[in-house]
Formats: C-alpha cells, structure tokens, sequence
C-alpha cells in the first residue's frame, strides 16, 4: 500500500494560503473600531477638500477635465452629475462605508469615505 506525503510544492501552497488568510484576518480585525466620517477628494492626486458626512451638502468640483457634482446626504455619498463621456461614475452606488470609492477616470477625481479609529471614553486604567 502507497502511504501520500505532501510533495514540496504542496507545502508552499498550503504555507502561502495561510499567510494570506493571517494577512486577511489582521486587516478585517484593523477595520473594526473605525467609524467613516468624511469624504476626501482628489482631484489630479491632489486634495480637493475634506467634507463631513454627517452634513448634507452637495460639492460642485469643476476643473480643466471636467465638472463632477457630488452629493452627501443622510451618512452617503454619490455621484449625482457629471459630464464625462461614459457617465460610469454617476451610475454608481452610493457610499458610505470607510475605503468605499466613486472614481471618475476622465476628470481625474476620487471620492472616498475615510474614517477614523473610536476614541476609548477610558484614559488610563489603575490597579
């Protein structure tokens, strides 16, 4: 009777999927305790402005590449107008959640909800 052993390159897969997964679980855990509470713009790599998302507003970005409406409302953002050729920034879902992005690709714009860690109400524990 043939006994199976784990070949060499066998060994490396099942070593690489559990860094992978390690790597996945300490970025989800990074994730958690963060609150989104504003929206960044880029325009070009550069800042454009930072809003709150806790105010409603719309923000009109108009620049050499175009002009981009965005709209925060109740804790989301979208894309409510644009006038590149292909729209695709409009056509997307509205944000919300940190790391989420709207890009448009021809007026060189991004849109994303950044957030920032929840400060413990506790500041020093003494035993």
């Amino acid at each position: 009777m043939k006994q199976h052993y784990l070949e060499k390159g066998d060994k490396v897969v099942i070593l690489i999927v559990v860094i992978v997964a390690a790597a996945l679980a300490v970025w989800l855990a990074g994730k958690q305790g963060q609150t989104p509470d504003c929206v960044q713009i880029e325009l070009a790599g550069e800042l454009y402005g930072s809003y709150s998302l806790s105010q409603n507003q719309e923000i009109l970005v108009e620049s050499e590449y175009g002009k981009n409406k965005i709209v925060i409302e109740n804790g989301q953002v979208s894309m409510q107008e644009a006038d590149c050729p292909d729209r695709y920034c409009v056509a997307h879902h509205a944000i919300s959640k940190a790391g989420e992005t709207i890009v448009c690709l021809p007026h060189k714009l991004v849109v994303e909800i950044k957030a920032s860690k929840i400060q413990n109400d506790i500041d020093t524990i003494v035993e």
